[in-house]
């Protein structure tokens, strides 16, 4: 994993993430985040295995990671596109909740996208006001950390878009989390 402490104030994530327009499929960090995009690959179960891994690791061997042992909040960056439910970030979680006795607490409703957006990778803008003016916070989260989880980091713009929507609800511990960052 990328990530070797929690970081606060700085994005935590996976691996890093050449795009495929830039280095085919030829690269293996490549193939595992375009194969989790699509539940339909025949490599997705090999790729989720591969995250669910990397994270149970990551947590289990970080002392830092037990400051969310005692229950930590999950709310994950929604689809550009209204009503598309996080299939893998969601199982994610759940992976993660069955190895730490449901100690990850996820709300679709934390973050929902509430107007569609042409999503980046198609030519859709990475500007952060836009992703603050689509996506709204109906469910309040409680006062335990947060985990702001994406699949694919690469502008930050619906990361730091999202995080001021959660502080603007009054959550002060969040940690930026992304399987993948765009290099």
């Amino acid at each position: 994993m990328e990530t070797s402490i929690w970081s606060p104030t700085e994005l935590n994530y996976v691996c890093d993430y050449p795009p495929f327009c830039h280095y085919g499929s030829g690269d293996i960090r490549t193939r595992r985040i375009m194969d989790i995009k699509d539940p339909t690959s025949r490599n997705y179960n090999s790729s989720l295995n591969y995250f669910n891994e990397e994270l149970y690791t990551f947590f289990q061997q970080l002392p830092e990671a037990q400051r969310f042992y005692s229950g930590t909040n999950v709310a994950i960056i929604p689809s550009s596109t209204v009503g598309k439910a996080p299939v893998v970030l969601s199982a994610v979680v759940n992976y993660l909740n069955l190895n730490f006795h449901n100690r990850f607490l996820y709300n679709s409703n934390f973050l929902v996208r509430n107007t569609s957006l042409t999503s980046a990778h198609n030519g859709g803008t990475r500007d952060e006001q836009a992703h603050m003016e689509t996506i709204t916070v109906n469910a309040r989260p409680n006062n335990l950390p947060l985990i702001l989880l994406d699949d694919v980091y690469t502008s930050g713009a619906s990361m730091r878009a999202c995080e001021r929507l959660l502080r603007a609800q009054g959550v002060t511990v969040i940690y930026k989390l992304a399987l993948g960052k765009t290099i």
